[in-house]
């Protein structure tokens, strides 16, 4: 039993030997990268997201643009709201004469009424085909503009992603140790069991 203990003990004293020397770069390194940085908030949140920022944060350019890019789409929102308000209101009101005119028990002056709709109904449709597809592109858009600010923070992130890993790479001679190590208290272990 103490010959356990002291092997556990020994291991133990290894494996906190071996933690990875800290560098100095922690002023450089953005915090999202950093070791203080709360696993709590790495676990929950999206680490490009956080890499994003910390460039936006220091970026006059980034900064501005995810500004536009915010102040644009809660305009959006107004704008195209009017427009399909608009729209809306039309086909309700052809959805609720067309109603009526089912309840008009004359069908000469049922079909008049059903003609008259129609037309006023086509003219409206010419007068909004514009509005239509201009409706129509804006979420094509917003697929293209949401697609770019995903690459945008791919390309950005990816820069400082890779002076990360350049610049914090552990080295590789301290796990090498440690399997040496293991293997030595192993060969302890199996020495020890015979």
């Amino acid at each position: 039993m103490k010959k356990i203990s002291y092997i556990i003990l020994i291991f133990s004293m290894i494996v906190v030997s071996c933690k990875p020397k800290e560098e100095n770069n922690n002023l450089q390194t953005p915090d999202a990268l950093q070791n203080e940085y709360s696993s709590l908030k790495r676990m929950k949140g999206d680490l490009t997201e956080d890499l994003y920022q910390g460039l936006v944060d220091k970026d006059s350019l980034l900064r501005n643009l995810e500004e536009e890019i915010i102040a644009f789409r809660s305009g959006s929102i107004e704008v195209t709201k009017v427009f399909h308000n608009y729209l809306d209101k039309s086909d309700r009101y052809y959805g609720s004469v067309n109603d009526k005119v089912k309840g008009i028990k004359d069908s000469l002056l049922m079909k008049k009424m059903q003609m008259l709709i129609t037309m006023h109904k086509k003219a409206q449709e010419v007068r909004t085909t514009e509005i239509n597809a201009l409706l129509k592109t804006i979420p094509a858009n917003d697929t293209i503009l949401n697609d770019h600010h995903a690459a945008l923070k791919i390309v950005k992130t990816l820069t400082v992603m890779e002076k990360y890993q350049k610049e914090h790479l552990p080295n590789k001679s301290e796990l090498k140790k440690l399997i040496r190590q293991q293997e030595k208290i192993i060969q302890q272990m199996n020495d020890l069991m015979r």
